[in-house]
Protein backbone atom coordinates (compact mmCIF):
# COMPACT_ATOMS: atom_id res chain seq x y z
CA UNK A 1 0.00 0.00 0.00
CA UNK A 2 3.07 2.32 0.44
CA UNK A 3 4.70 1.51 -2.32
CA UNK A 4 1.27 2.51 -4.23
CA UNK A 5 1.07 5.70 -2.50
CA UNK A 6 4.86 6.64 -3.34
CA UNK A 7 3.93 5.86 -7.23
CA UNK A 8 0.93 8.06 -6.88
CA UNK A 9 2.93 10.88 -4.82
CA UNK A 10 5.74 10.86 -7.57
CA UNK A 11 3.12 11.40 -10.61
CA UNK A 12 0.37 13.44 -9.14
CA UNK A 13 2.29 16.33 -8.03
CA UNK A 14 0.73 15.90 -4.04
CA UNK A 15 -1.46 13.59 -4.35
CA UNK A 16 -2.74 12.46 -1.02
CA UNK A 17 -4.57 9.04 0.29
CA UNK A 18 -6.28 8.40 3.24
CA UNK A 19 -7.91 4.98 4.80
CA UNK A 20 -9.20 4.59 7.75
CA UNK A 21 -8.61 0.95 9.51
CA UNK A 22 -9.59 -0.88 12.49
CA UNK A 23 -7.71 -4.24 13.69
CA UNK A 24 -9.75 -6.22 16.22
CA UNK A 25 -8.09 -9.04 18.47
CA UNK A 26 -4.16 -8.55 16.73
CA UNK A 27 -1.48 -7.92 18.98
CA UNK A 28 1.20 -6.85 16.70
CA UNK A 29 4.49 -4.54 15.83
CA UNK A 30 4.89 -2.76 12.76
CA UNK A 31 8.91 -3.25 11.63
CA UNK A 32 10.95 0.31 11.19
CA UNK A 33 10.19 1.94 8.26
CA UNK A 34 10.49 5.81 6.60
CA UNK A 35 8.66 6.75 3.32
CA UNK A 36 9.35 10.26 1.61
CA UNK A 37 6.06 11.69 2.07
CA UNK A 38 4.27 12.91 4.89
CA UNK A 39 2.03 10.85 7.48
CA UNK A 40 -0.82 12.09 10.06
CA UNK A 41 -2.38 9.53 11.91
CA UNK A 42 -5.60 9.97 14.06
CA UNK A 43 -5.79 7.84 16.71
CA UNK A 44 -9.62 6.94 17.36
CA UNK A 45 -9.08 3.79 19.78
CA UNK A 46 -6.46 0.98 20.85
CA UNK A 47 -3.52 0.33 23.30
CA UNK A 48 -0.88 1.42 21.41
CA UNK A 49 2.90 3.12 20.87
CA UNK A 50 4.23 5.18 18.42
CA UNK A 51 8.05 5.38 18.56
CA UNK A 52 9.78 7.86 16.25
CA UNK A 53 13.13 9.01 16.20
CA UNK A 54 13.94 10.98 19.60
CA UNK A 55 10.39 10.12 21.42
CA UNK A 56 7.73 7.78 22.48
CA UNK A 57 3.80 8.55 22.04
CA UNK A 58 1.63 6.82 24.56
CA UNK A 59 -1.12 7.52 22.30
CA UNK A 60 -4.80 8.38 23.80
CA UNK A 61 -7.66 8.74 21.79
CA UNK A 62 -7.99 11.98 19.83
CA UNK A 63 -4.14 12.54 19.60
CA UNK A 64 -2.70 13.36 16.10
CA UNK A 65 0.98 11.88 14.98
CA UNK A 66 2.38 14.17 12.50
CA UNK A 67 5.41 11.89 10.87
CA UNK A 68 7.62 13.92 8.80
CA UNK A 69 9.22 12.27 5.71
CA UNK A 70 12.27 10.38 5.99
CA UNK A 71 11.86 9.89 9.68
CA UNK A 72 12.19 5.61 11.04
CA UNK A 73 8.83 5.17 13.28
CA UNK A 74 7.35 1.97 14.58
CA UNK A 75 3.59 1.36 15.83
CA UNK A 76 3.32 -1.28 18.62
CA UNK A 77 -0.33 -2.51 19.85
CA UNK A 78 0.08 -4.39 22.92
CA UNK A 79 -3.37 -5.24 23.78
CA UNK A 80 -5.79 -6.72 21.64
CA UNK A 81 -8.73 -6.57 24.21
CA UNK A 82 -9.09 -3.07 22.52
CA UNK A 83 -9.56 -2.46 18.55
CA UNK A 84 -6.60 -0.56 16.88
CA UNK A 85 -9.06 2.35 15.49
CA UNK A 86 -7.33 4.81 13.32
CA UNK A 87 -7.52 7.08 10.62
CA UNK A 88 -3.77 7.33 7.92
CA UNK A 89 -3.48 9.57 5.56
CA UNK A 90 -0.47 10.27 3.23
CA UNK A 91 1.01 13.73 1.44
CA UNK A 92 3.94 15.21 0.10
CA UNK A 93 4.76 18.25 0.63
CA UNK A 94 4.96 19.93 -2.27
CA UNK A 95 1.02 19.97 -1.70
CA UNK A 96 1.16 22.07 1.37
CA UNK A 97 3.68 24.70 -0.90
CA UNK A 98 0.28 24.40 -3.51
CA UNK A 99 -2.28 25.42 -0.71
CA UNK A 100 0.22 27.84 1.15
CA UNK A 101 -0.72 30.83 -0.59
CA UNK A 102 -3.95 30.62 0.51
CA UNK A 103 -3.79 28.75 3.90
CA UNK A 104 -1.55 30.61 5.81
CA UNK A 105 0.66 28.83 8.87
CA UNK A 106 0.69 24.96 6.97
CA UNK A 107 4.46 25.37 5.98
CA UNK A 108 5.77 26.70 9.10
CA UNK A 109 3.82 24.12 10.97
CA UNK A 110 5.13 21.23 9.08
CA UNK A 111 8.49 22.62 9.74
CA UNK A 112 7.72 22.60 13.25
CA UNK A 113 7.04 18.63 13.09
CA UNK A 114 10.57 17.98 11.72
CA UNK A 115 12.50 19.09 14.33
CA UNK A 116 9.78 19.49 17.56
CA UNK A 117 7.04 17.44 19.11
CA UNK A 118 5.35 15.85 16.78
CA UNK A 119 1.56 15.13 18.78
CA UNK A 120 -1.56 17.20 18.52
CA UNK A 121 -3.91 16.54 21.34
CA UNK A 122 -7.15 16.92 19.73
CA UNK A 123 -9.67 18.63 22.82
CA UNK A 124 -12.86 16.44 22.74
CA UNK A 125 -15.06 19.24 21.86
CA UNK A 126 -13.47 19.01 18.16
CA UNK A 127 -13.17 15.16 17.66
CA UNK A 128 -16.34 14.56 15.70
CA UNK A 129 -15.49 18.08 13.99
CA UNK A 130 -12.14 16.64 12.58
CA UNK A 131 -13.19 13.12 11.92
CA UNK A 132 -16.34 14.25 9.81
CA UNK A 133 -13.36 16.46 7.50
CA UNK A 134 -11.36 13.12 7.31
CA UNK A 135 -14.52 11.34 6.17
CA UNK A 136 -15.61 13.43 4.14
CA UNK A 137 -11.83 13.17 2.33
CA UNK A 138 -12.24 9.94 2.59
CA UNK A 139 -15.56 10.26 -0.04
CA UNK A 140 -13.14 12.64 -2.31
CA UNK A 141 -9.42 11.66 -1.77
CA UNK A 142 -7.61 12.86 -4.77
CA UNK A 143 -6.76 16.30 -5.45
CA UNK A 144 -7.64 16.26 -8.95
CA UNK A 145 -11.04 15.80 -8.37
CA UNK A 146 -13.72 18.76 -7.74
CA UNK A 147 -13.22 19.22 -3.75
CA UNK A 148 -10.26 17.31 -3.08
CA UNK A 149 -8.44 20.27 -3.10
CA UNK A 150 -9.88 22.52 -0.52
CA UNK A 151 -10.51 19.33 1.39
CA UNK A 152 -7.43 18.82 2.45
CA UNK A 153 -6.94 22.33 2.76
CA UNK A 154 -9.91 22.47 4.98
CA UNK A 155 -8.20 19.63 7.50
CA UNK A 156 -4.40 21.28 7.45
CA UNK A 157 -5.90 24.74 8.43
CA UNK A 158 -7.65 22.97 11.30
CA UNK A 159 -4.90 20.55 12.27
CA UNK A 160 -2.11 23.91 12.10
CA UNK A 161 -4.67 25.83 14.47
CA UNK A 162 -5.00 22.94 16.95
CA UNK A 163 -1.10 22.71 17.37
CA UNK A 164 -0.36 26.74 17.36
CA UNK A 165 -3.22 26.92 19.84
CA UNK A 166 -1.96 24.08 22.23
CA UNK A 167 -0.33 25.11 25.18
CA UNK A 168 2.35 22.35 24.63
CA UNK A 169 1.36 20.65 28.49
CA UNK A 170 -0.86 18.02 26.90
CA UNK A 171 2.14 16.94 24.07
CA UNK A 172 4.48 16.75 27.05
CA UNK A 173 2.32 14.49 29.03
CA UNK A 174 1.85 11.98 26.25
CA UNK A 175 5.55 12.02 24.62
CA UNK A 176 8.15 10.42 26.45
CA UNK A 177 11.42 12.53 25.22
CA UNK A 178 14.87 12.03 26.07
CA UNK A 179 17.64 14.96 25.28
CA UNK A 180 20.55 12.62 25.20
CA UNK A 181 18.81 9.93 22.84
CA UNK A 182 17.97 13.12 20.43
CA UNK A 183 21.35 14.07 20.62
CA UNK A 184 22.59 11.05 19.57
CA UNK A 185 20.37 10.50 16.97
CA UNK A 186 21.02 14.27 15.13
CA UNK A 187 25.29 13.40 15.46
CA UNK A 188 24.48 9.63 13.58
CA UNK A 189 22.59 11.37 11.53
CA UNK A 190 25.11 14.08 10.32
CA UNK A 191 27.94 11.04 10.61
CA UNK A 192 25.49 8.78 8.44
CA UNK A 193 28.06 8.43 5.47
CA UNK A 194 31.36 7.89 7.70
CA UNK A 195 32.53 5.78 10.53
CA UNK A 196 30.29 5.57 13.38
CA UNK A 197 31.64 3.91 16.57
CA UNK A 198 30.71 3.45 19.76
CA UNK A 199 33.77 4.35 21.62
CA UNK A 200 33.59 7.47 18.98
CA UNK A 201 29.66 8.38 20.69
CA UNK A 202 30.85 7.11 24.08
CA UNK A 203 33.55 9.93 24.44
CA UNK A 204 31.26 12.25 22.41
CA UNK A 205 28.79 12.14 24.64
CA UNK A 206 30.21 11.64 28.11
CA UNK A 207 29.14 8.22 29.07
CA UNK A 208 29.91 4.53 29.35
CA UNK A 209 29.34 2.39 26.48
CA UNK A 210 26.52 0.51 28.87
CA UNK A 211 25.02 3.12 29.99
CA UNK A 212 24.55 4.48 26.25
CA UNK A 213 23.36 1.29 24.81
CA UNK A 214 20.99 0.75 26.93
CA UNK A 215 19.65 4.27 27.00
CA UNK A 216 19.54 3.52 22.95
CA UNK A 217 17.77 0.69 23.95
CA UNK A 218 15.52 1.48 26.38
CA UNK A 219 13.86 4.43 24.02
CA UNK A 220 14.41 3.27 20.47
CA UNK A 221 13.98 -0.12 20.84
CA UNK A 222 16.66 -0.60 18.42
CA UNK A 223 20.70 -0.93 19.19
CA UNK A 224 22.88 1.69 18.13
CA UNK A 225 24.26 -0.68 15.42
CA UNK A 226 20.59 -1.54 14.14
CA UNK A 227 19.81 2.12 14.20
CA UNK A 228 22.55 3.25 12.06
CA UNK A 229 22.23 0.26 9.65
CA UNK A 230 18.08 0.99 9.42
CA UNK A 231 18.93 4.35 8.20
CA UNK A 232 21.96 3.82 6.26
CA UNK A 233 19.98 1.35 4.24
CA UNK A 234 16.49 3.57 4.00
CA UNK A 235 19.27 6.27 2.50
CA UNK A 236 19.94 3.60 -0.08
CA UNK A 237 16.99 2.43 -0.55
CA UNK A 238 15.48 5.98 -1.59
CA UNK A 239 18.96 7.00 -3.74
CA UNK A 240 18.53 3.90 -5.69
CA UNK A 241 15.18 5.00 -6.73
CA UNK A 242 16.07 8.25 -7.71
CA UNK A 243 18.48 6.40 -10.31
CA UNK A 244 22.16 6.74 -8.76
CA UNK A 245 24.04 4.20 -9.32
CA UNK A 246 25.05 1.28 -7.11
CA UNK A 247 28.24 1.83 -6.19
CA UNK A 248 28.12 5.48 -5.56
CA UNK A 249 25.05 4.92 -3.37
CA UNK A 250 26.50 2.21 -0.96
CA UNK A 251 29.94 4.82 -0.85
CA UNK A 252 27.47 7.60 0.07
CA UNK A 253 25.71 5.90 2.70
CA UNK A 254 28.69 4.51 4.64
CA UNK A 255 28.98 1.19 3.83
CA UNK A 256 32.47 -0.44 3.85
CA UNK A 257 32.03 -2.24 0.88
CA UNK A 258 29.52 -3.56 -1.55
CA UNK A 259 30.14 -6.90 -0.75
CA UNK A 260 28.74 -6.15 2.68
CA UNK A 261 25.85 -3.67 1.63
CA UNK A 262 24.10 -6.43 -0.83
CA UNK A 263 24.34 -8.24 2.04
CA UNK A 264 22.21 -6.33 4.51
CA UNK A 265 20.16 -4.53 1.81
CA UNK A 266 18.92 -8.50 0.71
CA UNK A 267 18.01 -9.42 3.98
CA UNK A 268 16.34 -6.37 5.01
CA UNK A 269 14.01 -6.08 1.51
CA UNK A 270 14.16 -9.23 0.16
CA UNK A 271 15.56 -8.42 -3.28
CA UNK A 272 18.97 -7.22 -4.44
CA UNK A 273 19.75 -3.73 -4.84
CA UNK A 274 19.99 -4.51 -8.63
CA UNK A 275 16.81 -6.16 -8.48
CA UNK A 276 15.41 -3.13 -6.46
CA UNK A 277 16.97 -0.68 -9.19
CA UNK A 278 15.65 -2.56 -11.66
CA UNK A 279 11.72 -2.72 -9.81
CA UNK A 280 12.12 1.14 -9.60
CA UNK A 281 13.06 1.96 -13.21
CA UNK A 282 9.67 0.01 -13.86
CA UNK A 283 7.86 1.98 -11.76
CA UNK A 284 8.82 5.07 -13.55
Amino acid sequence: MIQECKKLLETGQGIINITHAVDVNRVFKVDYHDHDFYEILYFISGSVSHIMEGGSYLLRPGDLIIIPPNKLHQVVVDNAAVPYDRYVLWFSGNLVQLLSSTESGLEECLLRFHSGNRLVPVPEVQREVLRAMLDRLLENPWVEKIGGKCLFGELMAAISRLYFEDSGGLKQAYCIQNQLICAVLQFISEKLTGRISLDDLSARFFMSKFHLCREFKKHMGLTIHQYVIQKRLMKAKRQIAAGESLTQVYADCGFGDYSSFWRQFTAEFGMTPRDYQDWSKSQM
